[in-house]
């Protein structure tokens, strides 16, 4: 275990002289009371310690901490440096912060906090300290520096906002990032959707049990987490049953210990699903190990956030192209639209040598029909003929309301005489509509054809052309 001691020098002047001699009952009493870590020691040995600085400190190898040398409690490499400050603040002197490092075992950490005090005890001049374990703090913070130096996070965030990759994409370059430095063996992603679990193993495996995906009433550990809901960490998965909660159901060797860490995925504040860290042996999660890991799922959680973020933007993108594109009332295509379409219609046309033939119609007497019946069966009348109209034509034609009731109909590939043919099939069709309406609805038009030659623009003028010269005929003929 590998203890650092930071010490603090608090920050009062101690007259000259003025010591308080605090071996005695009543001080021991109140240090015990405080539930801070309080030590205190000479230039050499440890002369007292309370239970909470015991237990900080026993660590060493399960033995108490009163009578040892100080020595033992720092490493050799910053023991100089802490003799300095021990013998400046019994001079009386202020002294500044001092980070140390004491020895090694088994690899563990822990970080205390300590402010450094001149008293006596016994009648001898003592230093106390007031202890604090600070190892979450410390551990916490290097591994941000440590994933901030890597440059995953922001990796990963500026892929995700790219849309260069999906949330799989994302889990698998945390995986690697986690099996490169050792913090995991494997790790598992669940997303909850309708009751069911969708588990995703990385890398892959063959689940045993409840596979790929169980329904969110099995009671595995995975539930537990989602149920509670908040990390959870088992030394050996495998061992663990508790509240008729048991195992994660994944596929490893028989007999094997595999530590578990698993922290509930929160999008939005609502739990989606959970992370799940997987080591081999038991108790193999170092502090610093779980402290990345928490990181990492925020990681997780942020990039489904931004993703589903970015999904609703692409939809209401969508959603507000089609109220652009589309008209509001009868579903064709607007103006707008046709003009932004043109352009690369006509580059097609000169390019490949083809035609299209547009057609503009407009219905006849749609002032009368309004005046007469009113605007809502104005609004059903133009609805119905625009539907009439698409489905009288092929499914690659292009339908605009081109006005307020025109018409545009582009027919690629028709030349003008077959472009007639279609509009006649298109007329009877409309002629129908008298069945629900009770009045006879009919419909003026002008054809003419687009080629390489020939703009659509001059096309629609001249179907414009066309299109009132056959309104003015029927008025004749009225």
């Amino acid at each position: 275990m590998v203890f650092y001691i930071v010490l603090g020098v608090k920050r009062r002047r101690v007259a000259e002289g003025t010591y308080f001699d605090v071996k005695n009952g009543i001080c021991e009493a109140f240090f015990e009371s405080i539930g801070y870590g309080v030590l205190i020691h000479d230039s050499e040995t440890v002369l007292y310690a309370t239970k909470a600085a015991s237990r900080i400190f026993e660590a060493l190898d399960n033995k108490g901490i009163k009578g040892r040398k100080i020595s033992e409690l720092v490493a050799e490499r910053y023991f100089k440096d802490y003799v300095n400050l021990v013998e400046s603040v019994l001079a009386g002197e202020r002294s500044p912060l001092f980070q140390g490092l004491a020895r090694t075992v088994d690899g563990k950490e822990k970080w205390v906090e300590v402010c450094p005090n001149r008293v006596l005890y016994g009648q001898k001049e003592a230093v106390l300290l007031f202890v604090r374990d600070v190892t979450s703090e410390v551990v916490v913070k290097r591994s941000r520096s440590r994933i901030h130096e890597l440059g995953l996070v922001q990796s990963v965030l500026s892929k995700v906002m790219s849309g260069d990759e999906d949330i799989h994409s994302v889990e698998e370059s945390i995986f690697k990032y986690c099996e490169d430095l050792r913090i995991a063996d494997m790790m598992c992603f669940v997303q909850v959707s309708r009751g069911r679990c969708d588990v995703r193993y990385v890398p892959n495996i063959t689940p045993r049990r409840y596979g790929k995906c169980f329904m969110r009433n099995v009671r595995v550990i995975i539930s537990l987490i989602l149920d509670i809901p908040r990390e959870v960490y088992i030394p050996n998965m495998f061992e663990f049953s508790s509240y008729g909660y048991s195992d994660v159901g994944c596929s490893f060797n028989a007999g094997s210990e595999i530590s578990f860490f698993g922290v509930p995925l929160k999008v939005g504040g609502k739990v989606e699903g959970v992370i799940g860290f997987m080591k081999r042996g038991y108790n193999t999660f170092s502090a610093e190990d779980i402290a990345i890991a928490r990181v990492l799922s925020g990681q997780i959680s942020l990039s489904i956030s931004l993703q589903k973020a970015l999904r609703e933007l692409a939809e209401e993108k969508e959603r507000l192209y089609e109220i652009a594109m589309k008209d509001a009332l009868t579903g064709v295509y607007t103006r707008l639209f046709f003009n932004n379409w043109m352009e690369e219609h006509q580059e097609m046309l000169k390019r490949r040598g083809e035609v299209s033939t547009c057609v503009l119609a407009d219905i006849d007497n749609f002032k009368r029909i309004n005046d007469a019946y009113g605007h809502l069966v104005g609004d059903e009348v133009l609805c119905r003929v625009a539907k009439t109209i698409r489905s009288s034509v092929r499914g690659m034609d292009l339908v605009v309301r081109y006005g307020g009731d025109e018409f545009l109909v582009v027919l690629p590939l028709v030349r003008k005489d077959e472009a007639g043919r279609i509009m006649e099939r298109v007329v009877k069709n409309i002629g129908t509509l008298r069945d629900k309406f009770g009045f006879d609805i009919g419909i003026s038009y002008g054809i003419a054809s687009a080629n390489a030659n020939v703009s659509l623009v001059e096309a629609l003028k001249k179907a414009d052309e066309l299109m009132y010269e056959m309104k003015r005929s029927k008025k004749l003929l009225a």
